[in-house]
């Protein structure tokens, strides 16, 4: 009997009691058979690690001090043990127990670098209430010139893809997984299949969420991604692309 390829899903957290369990059941409701489960604290004060413990004893679980959440999530990368990568972050979860299978399924027909698919916003106390849904769209030379870039938390990656073109790069703050993803699809090529439907369930009030100061430094960490990916960009981006994050987060 062949062995499944082994997929690591890295769950990046702090104190993140609240949400943590359910976090662990999503990802131990899966239906595919070799997921390995790595959770990187950043030095949670309240009871994550306990809830962790109790919830899966099997998960991967390391704590300590890091440089914010996308260096967690570099820590994570090296320390996977799978083939696969996903990041399904503490407040998140899959939207339902075949997902993991069916990004998998979908890696092996398709022998692609990349899988990814829709997401749903949802209420941070009642993840069943959909705000909104973020549509994948196939990759296309313009796609992230047209502001249509896939949803990060339903991006999911083969390892190679790390070591051959790096990880996220932390000057890019809450943007560095935008830059990450430009980085694979526009400038590297990688291959890539969407599954259109939603993957993943995302809390409303994350660390992407803010006011408008923060949106115009993302906007602006976005244009340096262009930059130094060699993606030309023209001013009507600034525009279509505020437009765009509001319809995704307003309207379902």
């Amino acid at each position: 009997m062949s062995i499944d390829p082994l997929i690591t899903v890295i769950t990046v957290s702090y104190n993140s009691e609240s949400t943590m369990a359910d976090n662990i059941q999503s990802v131990l409701n899966q239906s595919y058979s070799n997921i390995e489960h790595l959770i990187i604290d950043g030095g949670s004060s309240d009871k994550t690690r306990d809830i962790v413990v109790s919830n899966n004893p099997k998960a991967r679980f390391l704590s300590e001090r890091d440089n914010g959440i996308y260096d967690a999530m570099n820590k994570g990368i090296r320390l996977a043990k799978g083939d696969y990568i996903a990041i399904l972050n503490s407040d998140d979860l899959y939207f339902d127990e075949t997902i993991i299978k069916k990004v998998m399924d979908c890696f092996i027909e398709h022998s692609v670098d990349v899988v990814y698919g829709d997401m749903q916003f949802v209420d941070p106390v009642d993840s069943s209430k959909v705000q909104s849904t973020w549509r994948a769209i196939p990759y296309y030379s313009k796609l992230f010139k047209n502001s249509e870039h896939p949803a990060h938390p339903s991006f999911f990656v083969k390892k190679s893809c790390y070591a051959r073109f790096g990880d996220f790069k932390l000057d890019f703050g809450h943007t560095a997984d935008f830059e990450f993803m430009m980085r694979l699809l526009a400038k590297e090529k990688c291959t890539s299949y969407v599954l259109p439907e939603p993957l993943v369930k995302m809390r409303l009030g994350g660390a992407s969420d803010g006011s408008f100061k923060v949106l115009l430094k993302n906007i602006y960490n976005s244009y340096r991604a262009f930059k130094v990916n060699d993606q030309s960009i023209t001013p009507l981006y600034f525009i279509l692309r505020v437009w765009i994050k509001l319809k995704k987060v307003i309207v379902k």
